[in-house]
């Protein structure tokens, strides 16, 4: 009987002593862009997290063939999430907005990453 106790209060401090794994979570940051064309296509980053902001990569695609979508041009966000790309814009009225996923952090418990967005905008032709 004083063996079995003592089998159990053993058995007992072992386990309370294994390490404890803590829960880890994913947490995503919304982004949102507004943009505009002119002889130039600009636009501004927007997030409630400052660090999905900046340095942003921007990728502007024709998608008047949405079988074929082409790549135009890119630009990168400033610290305050403004980006400006150069070239004319006078064929297409149709274009798609890209922007990467971006992971903040990432560790065995964390997952910390701004949303990617896809946004596409028709512009009325002259005419």
């Amino acid at each position: 009987m004083k063996r079995a106790l003592i089998i159990l209060v053993v058995s007992c401090v072992c386990i309370g002593a294994l390490p404890t794994v803590a829960l880890g979570h994913t947490k995503k940051f919304p982004v949102t862009s507004s943009w505009a064309k002119s002889m130039y296509m600009s636009g501004t980053v927007s997030s409630p997290k400052a660090a999905c902001v900046k340095k942003r990569t921007v990728g502007i695609y024709d998608v008047s063939n949405p079988d074929f979508p082409t790549f135009v041009t890119g630009a990168t966000t400033n610290d305050n999430g403004y980006w400006q790309t150069h070239g004319g814009f006078f064929g297409s009225p149709k274009y798609k907005l890209v922007i990467a996923a971006k992971v903040l952090q990432k560790n065995a418990n964390h997952k910390h990453k701004c949303k990617a967005l896809n946004k596409t905008k028709t512009w009325k032709t002259a005419g």
